[in-house]
């Protein structure tokens, strides 16, 4: 389950609250580290529904295999987000170590769509849209594709027609990319490489991994144009919906220090609240910018002063 409110949720806690019986230990007990209750989802009354304390699995010896998420739903009588939302007034973020450990990078290597081009590569073609894309956002079009690997796909190809492709390294193999529309004309502003064509998922990774020096402080912020303004030191988590795959990935890095700079939206905010929690081995603070929606709107510059505030 990558969902953290999942991974994080003190079943005990929540048993304790409701007052609901649970058995340590005993002839129908599943293990060491399992409790187990009487099954609601098949009316038993001899406590034979197992919780696994490490991972909220469900098993019961009677109806078979649960879902910790229905299970809440049924004892509340909601719907699956009003159940998640209980379990997140329930969360113990000091889980075992098997959450943090960093997930094993197959063989091999993503190769580039072949309707994408290296910009600044090759015989030049048109960029209008592309130049578009990166002034309204404080970028030099020309100058950019030289500090940064930037792929586009142009007038070619369907399915990633007119599109920038952001590529995402771990140990200088490229593994999956993400692309992002320029035009603003579609309903599938991003599109992901296929999955199964990526090395890892692309929601395991951070956007600018390679750039990070080990223990040193890491700000993370949402997306890769928000990464690019605070540039080397900054990685992007892909959104607010981050996983406990990339928890492990940044812990690899060994932080000193990690900032949360997500969008100031509340539902924003409250993510990077549950990340720096789930962040038990170093400090964390959350921050957000008053004057501004997202740390895009930032112009270079100030991107490049808010970093060096940072990391000193």
């Amino acid at each position: 389950m990558n969902n953290p409110i999942i991974n994080f949720f003190d079943v005990k806690s929540y048993l304790d609250h409701k007052h609901i019986s649970y058995a340590t230990e005993g002839s129908n007990t599943s293990g060491p580290d399992w409790i187990n209750i009487d099954c609601i989802f098949c009316n038993d009354n001899n406590k034979h529904l197992g919780i696994n304390l490490e991972n909220n699995a469900l098993n019961c010896w009677r109806c078979g295999g649960k879902n910790i998420v229905k299970l809440v739903q049924l004892i509340e009588d909601c719907n699956w987000s009003g159940a998640l939302a209980v379990m997140e007034k329930f969360q113990n973020y000091n889980k075992p170590e098997r959450f943090f450990v960093p997930e094993r990078i197959p063989a091999g290597e993503v190769k580039i769509p072949k309707e994408f081009k290296r910009v600044g590569e090759g015989k030049p073609f048109s960029h209008y849209h592309l130049n578009r894309f990166l002034t309204v956002r404080g970028f030099d079009p020309y100058q950019t594709p030289k500090e940064r690997e930037i792929y586009y796909s142009g007038f070619w190809g369907v399915e990633y027609k007119f599109r920038i492709l952001f590529p995402v390294y771990i140990q200088r193999r490229l593994i999956t990319f993400m692309t992002r529309d320029v035009t603003g004309k579609t309903s599938k502003p991003y599109i992901a490489c296929n999955p199964k064509d990526e090395i890892v998922p692309i929601k395991h990774t951070l956007y600018g991994y390679d750039d990070v020096l080990p223990s040193s402080t890491v700000i993370l912020v949402e997306g890769p144009i928000d990464q690019w303004k605070l540039g080397r030191g900054s990685l992007a988590t892909w959104g607010t919906g981050w996983t406990m795959e990339q928890v492990a990935l940044l812990r690899s890095l060994q932080p000193k220090k990690v900032y949360t700079l997500f969008d100031s939206e509340e539902i924003a905010q409250e993510s990077a609240k549950r990340l720096s929690k789930a962040i038990w081995f170093c400090d964390t603070e959350n921050l957000y910018l008053d004057d501004k929606k997202d740390p895009g709107e930032l112009t270079l510059e100030e991107g490049k002063e808010l970093i060096r505030g940072l990391i000193k």
